[in-house]
């Protein structure tokens, strides 16, 4: 008897999700979605949050940079929690939400940081 593998629903829906708001990208004016939103998504937000936080945690000086940041907001008076900007996994179902999240969370501090 041999088994036929199968897959997650949820990670069947996250990936039916990501082709499709990767579809609405290259859709011509349409009266169902607003230009706002077509903007929004053709600016592909989420791809500059992934390069901002590659960037950030890319070394460990980077990493260090980071910390010291939030050290000095913290002599400043800022409540700053230690915590790092985190990457998303495509294939996990809630990982980019839990990415912007955390960088809407980590947001003063990656202005300084800049």
């Amino acid at each position: 008897m041999r088994l036929t593998p199968c897959r997650c629903f949820p990670h069947i829906i996250n990936l039916a999700a990501q082709d499709f708001v990767d579809a609405l990208k290259h859709t011509p004016a349409d009266p169902i979605i607003t230009d706002a939103t077509l903007r929004s998504l053709r600016s592909d937000v989420v791809t500059r949050l992934r390069e901002l936080i590659v960037a950030c945690r890319l070394t460990s000086l980077r990493r260090e940079e980071w910390r010291r940041t939030i050290i000095g907001m913290r002599h400043r008076g800022k409540v700053v929690p230690f915590l790092a900007l985190i990457y998303d996994i495509i294939t996990r179902w809630s990982a980019t939400f839990n990415m912007i999240q955390r960088y809407l969370l980590m947001q003063e501090v990656s202005k300084m940081h800049a």
